[in-house]
């Protein structure tokens, strides 16, 4: 009926932890209640979530912090269809939102810090008896500008997993306008392969 469930996790380490693992340690139950929400957006109609673990309740070790958060939302998919799954989901500083960060000017004229980056996201989806997959996506895998990205994308009877792979290495903190120009070609192939979907149908 287009209900879902969803759990999701993230797993941060190094100068990228520390905003997560102040704001969950420094911020009061109705803060997170009230940010919880605000990831909800997009999910569907009337979605409910909580978070399940924060670094403050132990899930957080070294440099390293680990968040889950799981809920229900209604009006995720269209059915009987055939309706468009979105693969990418954002809630959190995902891979995409670092692929928007990295384009997000149109044109660069003077240098600018571009950290290197590391990400995987995985996406999995398990469809309910009566739903039947009609077309996914096809793989990518591409090296250019710095940029080395990989998303595959593997169905097994009723599920579906998404793997993406984003790493940007440049050997410096700086990028100048020519590095930027580079790039451009690759991130705008990495934002089609992000905007695909898994195209479904109830019977």
């Amino acid at each position: 009926d287009g209900r879902s469930r969803f759990r999701l996790g993230k797993t941060a380490s190094g100068a990228m932890a520390e905003p997560w693992r102040t704001a969950m340690n420094d911020s009061r139950q109705a803060e997170r209640d009230a940010f919880a929400q605000r990831m909800l957006q997009g999910l569907g109609r009337k979605s409910r979530g909580v978070f399940d673990a924060v670094p403050g309740d132990g899930a957080g070790s070294g440099d390293e912090v680990r968040l889950s958060f799981s809920g229900t939302s209604e009006g995720f998919l269209d059915l009987p269809g055939p309706s468009g799954l979105a693969t990418t989901y954002d809630l959190w500083g995902g891979l995409g939102e670092a692929v928007f960060k990295l384009g997000e000017e149109n044109e660069r004229r003077q240098d600018y810090v571009c950290p290197a980056i590391d990400i995987e996201d995985e996406t999995g989806f398990r469809f309910p008896k009566g739903v039947r997959i009609l077309a996914m996506p096809r793989p990518v895998q591409l090296m250019d500008g710095g940029i080395t990205y990989r998303a595959s994308y593997a169905r097994r009877g009723s599920e579906v997993v998404v793997r993406r792979r984003l790493t940007f290495r440049h050997g410096r903190a700086t990028c100048t306008p020519a590095d930027f120009r580079a790039m451009q070609p690759a991130l705008e192939r990495i934002i089609r392969d992000l905007r695909g979907q898994i195209v479904v149908a109830g019977s």
